[in-house]
């Protein structure tokens, strides 16, 4: 359910991270403290939008969408800087964080837990950033979406979504492809039958 916000929202930093294991980019674990990420958190659908310092106030800039990278089971938007691309480039950037893991993508392949909700995700926000943008001074028909890894895997599976037809106009993927062994499940029913075992819940 939408609700509307009251007085004025405190946009001047990150948000938490969505539930994930707390590892580097190398996926080795390490304590929470050291991950260098915000607090992680269920609530944790947010965009970040960064707009440069010169804009006028008629421009009409192109915008880019971020979708991070981490093999659809870590990472984060506050990763990625945005005022530098924003600020050199002379674009709208506008990154995005996403459910992971589990809590993204478990799946037992039929309509009770049909999966890919961090697709959704991502679907969400960019919808949301075509209807919403141009009050940030966005082109909402100069919209890319790029991303590495999963980030790339993300924008190619975003691409090929009948729903995103008209919303956005290229993509950039970048060192990450829907044919990667990581970015698709073979058989998810399996794999959340042996979720279920290791948490104690088989039926």
């Amino acid at each position: 359910m939408k609700q509307r916000m009251d007085g004025v929202y405190d946009a001047t930093r990150y948000r938490p991270s969505c539930l994930q294991l707390h590892m580097d980019l190398l996926g080795k674990r390490k304590p929470a403290a050291e991950t260098g990420l915000p607090e992680f958190s269920n609530d944790c659908l947010v965009i970040n939008i960064f707009t440069p310092d010169n804009r006028e106030d008629n421009d009409k800039l192109p915008v880019m969408i971020l979708f991070h990278g981490g093999g659809f089971v870590i990472g984060t938007s506050s990763i990625y800087p945005g005022h530098i691309t924003s600020g050199y480039g002379n674009v709208i950037l506008v990154n995005v964080n996403y459910r992971l893991g589990l809590f993204g993508f478990l799946s037992t392949g039929d309509s009770n837990l049909p999966g890919n909700y961090g697709l959704w995700d991502q679907h969400m926000a960019i919808r949301w950033v075509h209807e919403n943008i141009a009050a940030f001074g966005g082109d909402p028909d100069k919209m890319t979406l790029f991303g590495g890894s999963a980030g790339g895997a993300s924008v190619i599976f975003q691409a090929m979504y009948p729903g995103n037809k008209g919303l956005i106009k290229r993509i950039i993927p970048q060192s990450g492809s829907i044919t990667c062994p990581w970015a698709y499940q073979r058989d998810s029913l399996q794999n959340a039958k042996r979720i279920a075992n290791l948490v104690g819940c088989p039926n």
